[in-house]
């Protein structure tokens, strides 16, 4: 599927209207391939669009997704990012995931990670998925699943 002009303008308008009814002054760039519709907002309100670990930003791709999807009668997958949060985020995991399993192999004990968001426990297990000695798997319930590292049986 070929993501439409259309359907990118309606995207930085509907950006565009909720970064406004919050007055978050910011700079959208929009870009598609195939199968994604990137949002980049750069902002000095980074925090705010950011929240904690990312849940105010996911729950902003949330609400832009449904709008747009809807406004469209489609549906268009959206990532929205700010301030090159995801791409920082990332490598925080991957380090984190790192350190983890250096800790696992070295003590042959489980580590139990904090809560991520799907996305973020996704690059933890990608990560060390060619880790020899070291198994992931998620546990819990949303929203508050985990990562497990452990050693391999």
């Amino acid at each position: 599927m070929t993501i439409s002009i259309t359907t990118v303008n309606s995207c930085r308008e509907i950006v565009e209207e909720l970064l406004a009814k919050m007055d978050i002054a910011s700079e959208i760039t929009l870009r598609a391939n195939e199968e994604f519709l990137y949002v980049d907002i750069a902002t000095e309100h980074s925090g705010l669009l950011i929240g904690h670990h990312g849940d105010t930003l996911m729950s902003l791709q949330t609400v832009v997704g449904l709008m747009l999807s809807r406004r469209v009668g489609e549906r268009i997958h959206v990532v929205v990012d700010v301030e090159h949060y995801r791409e920082r985020r990332e490598e925080a995991l991957t380090n984190m995931a790192k350190r983890a399993a250096e800790e696992v192999m070295l003590s042959q004990k489980p580590i139990t990670l904090e809560p991520m968001q799907p996305f973020e426990r996704r690059i933890v297990h990608l990560v060390l998925q060619g880790y020899p000695g070291i198994m992931t798997e998620s546990e819990g319930v949303e929203p508050d699943r985990r990562v497990m590292i452990k050693p391999a049986v």
